[in-house]
């Protein structure tokens, strides 16, 4: 998976969209890995990426979100406030 990011990223540069996908992807292996501060490094870099292009209200940037959060914290762990904060406002946004 690293090597097809790598050359995703060579052909289309680091925000283009088939990248970040290849790159949840990742951060989603490297969970089921047990590899937490990977994964949320990664799923990190794409919330990241979509806040940039799609905005910080997108679904897509709060997934992503949502799986830096999760990785970052111990099992077991309720969402963190920041990412309570960001479903919430998140919601509000899309019944205006």
């Amino acid at each position: 998976m690293r090597r097809l990011l790598a050359g995703q990223r060579a052909g289309h540069g680091n925000g283009h969209p088939l990248v970040l996908g290849v790159l949840i992807q990742l951060s989603r292996a490297q969970y089921a890995q047990g590899k937490r501060g990977e994964a949320a490094g990664s799923a990190r870099e794409v919330a990241e990426q979509r806040a940039t292009f799609l905005g910080a209200n997108h679904p897509e940037t709060v997934a992503a979100a949502w799986y830096a959060e999760v990785g970052a914290e111990p099992p077991g762990q309720e969402m963190t406030p920041r990412l309570n904060m960001l479903i919430t406002r998140s919601a509000a946004e899309a019944t205006r």
